[in-house]
């Protein structure tokens, strides 16, 4: 009998002729399927949606364009002669920086795998906790953020003191801020949490863990501030030491111990304001120090 014929290509070459003429959203896989001359099946043997179909049209022309600038040689030519003097303090600042930014992550893979072990709805209502918590941690990351650059300038000018004044402004703009935003969250997490799943078990749930963990967050919010100075100071290498303390040498111990005692869930959920506080403190003193041995003039 021989080998089926493949319709792929003609499937592909339909669909961006009419994408191109008719639009995305006006184009269907019957209009695909009927001008190509298959059938609409046929059609779902190769893609199983138009998503897929206006995906592997847009990987095709992007290699098609990468072809055409291969072909005409336009590359970027790069010597390490030219980073010879850039690319190591570079990679000195960045590379902890990324490591820091991937330690929250990994810590909150491990806290998730102890909780799962209480069941589904632990794992429903840690899930909703999670989300409404999110509300208290973009205050927190924006304010790291913005005191990095903040304070860098200001170390970078020789101006320590006026580095001090943009972290106190900070710590008590956000410290309030995040008092605020966690009675509120506190005030309206069952409501809110019947957005994300109903059932009153995991409501429950939620509020339980943000009564608990919630306590923690106006600290996460200082430890924050704190980190951002010392990395606006030049001290990714300790902003990312610390973060693995706060998240892996303090966290995830304490929540493991707290589930071999068999304290449940509410031990585990007192891990973060134990955390959070240890990080605040320790970051701390990291950032008096940073910012003391910081240069008194611009060189």
């Amino acid at each position: 009998m021989g080998r089926p014929p493949c319709f792929r290509r003609e499937i592909l070459d339909t669909a961006t002729e009419l994408f191109y003429k008719k639009g995305f959203s006006h184009t269907s896989i019957s209009d695909i399927a009927q001008k190509a001359g298959i059938s609409q099946g046929l059609c779902y043997r190769y893609f199983p949606s138009k998503k897929a179909i206006a995906d592997a049209v847009s990987q095709t022309i992007a290699l098609a364009i990468l072809l055409v600038y291969l072909a005409k040689k336009r590359l970027f030519v790069c010597h390490i002669r030219q980073f010879d003097r850039a690319l190591l303090p570079l990679c000195q600042s960045a590379l902890p920086s990324v490591a820091q930014q991937g330690i929250p992550a990994l810590s909150t893979a491990l806290f998730t795998g102890l909780v799962s072990g209480f069941g589904v709805s632990a794992i429903a209502g840690y899930g909703v906790a999670c989300k409404l918590e999110i509300i208290l941690l973009y205050p927190a990351v924006s304010l790291n953020t913005a005191l990095t650059a903040i304070v860098g300038q200001c170390v970078g000018a020789g101006e320590r003191g006026r580095a001090g004044d943009y972290l106190r402004a900070a710590l008590l703009f956000g410290g309030s801020l995040l008092v605020l935003l966690t009675a509120a969250v506190l005030l309206f997490t069952r409501p809110l949490a019947g957005l994300f799943l109903p059932g009153e078990e995991v409501a429950t749930l939620a509020v339980r863990y943000l009564l608990v963990a919630g306590a923690g967050d106006p600290c996460n919010g200082l430890a924050s501030c704190f980190l951002g100075a010392v990395n606006g100071a030049g001290r990714p290498g300790t902003g990312m030491w610390l973060t693995a303390l706060h998240h892996l040498g303090v966290r995830i111990p304490l929540a493991w111990l707290a589930n071999a005692l068999g304290l449940g869930l509410a031990g585990i959920w007192l891990s973060l304001p134990v955390s959070h506080l240890a990080a605040a403190v320790s970051a701390r003193f990291a950032a008096r120090r940073a910012l003391c041995k910081a240069p008194p003039q611009s060189l």
